[in-house]
């Protein structure tokens, strides 16, 4: 009996991937693949977008590779007429689309909340307020009290609609990467804590039409910080 499972499922296997072979690849789909979804809801997804040619297949395919739990939710580009391999190496490796979020130098909260919005999909004044609440500062590890001047200018990469949290961390993240051992040593001697010292930057930044400004002007605060 379990000889003839086991050739039932190589059967199984190679007629999908004949299937597949034979309908050859086609042209890129969106195909979104909502949380908490099935096994067979997703085979139905991919068989009503034309990415695989028949959902049963797909469904028995993901079971015989004991995959089905490790199909991950998110917005996909796949071909029509993929191999049932293909699109089951894609979903399970999460390849989601991403879109870029970039960030530059100087921008504060409010300038950077139209494109966070965009990202996630929440509302540009509902990203700003909560950026602004003091309690998110908290919860990630900075001086505060909001988080403004903490979230680092960078062009970032995200899955479209993903969490403001997720978003945070990873611009949090890369301030807290810049500060090394070294930007420490600095800071403990400059006799200014680091809620100061970002502070300080922020005005100099502000102040500055050309990057070669801000050392004549950071000198000048310095100068006025030590009399």
């Amino acid at each position: 009996k379990r000889r003839r499972i086991v050739l039932l499922g190589a059967l199984v296997v190679g007629a999908a991937v004949a299937y597949s072979t034979l309908r050859g690849p086609g042209e890129l789909v969106t195909v979104v693949i909502p949380e908490g979804s099935s096994l067979p809801q997703v085979a139905a997804i991919l068989e009503d977008r034309d990415v695989v040619g028949s959902a049963r297949l797909f469904h028995v395919y993901v079971r015989i590779r004991r995959a089905d739990r490790r199909l991950q939710a998110g917005t996909y580009q796949l071909e029509t007429g993929s191999s049932m391999a293909s699109a089951l190496r894609r979903l399970t490796r999460g390849e989601v689309v991403t879109v870029a979020l970039s960030v530059p130098e100087g921008f504060a909260i409010w300038q950077m909340a139209p494109r966070i919005a965009a990202v996630t999909g929440m509302d540009e004044v509902e990203v700003k307020e909560t950026l602004l609440a003091p309690p998110l500062a908290d919860d990630a590890g900075v001086p505060g009290p909001t988080l403004e001047g903490y979230l680092f200018p960078e062009t970032y990469f995200f899955a479209e609609g993903v969490p403001l949290g997720d978003v945070v961390d990873a611009m949090v993240g890369r301030y807290h990467e810049v500060w090394t051992p070294e930007r420490r040593a600095l800071l403990e001697a400059s006799g200014l804590d680091e809620r100061e010292v970002v502070t300080l930057a922020s005005i100099i930044q502000a102040e500055a039409r050309i990057v070669d400004e801000m050392p004549r002007i950071s000198g000048v605060y310095h100068n006025r910080l030590d009399e």
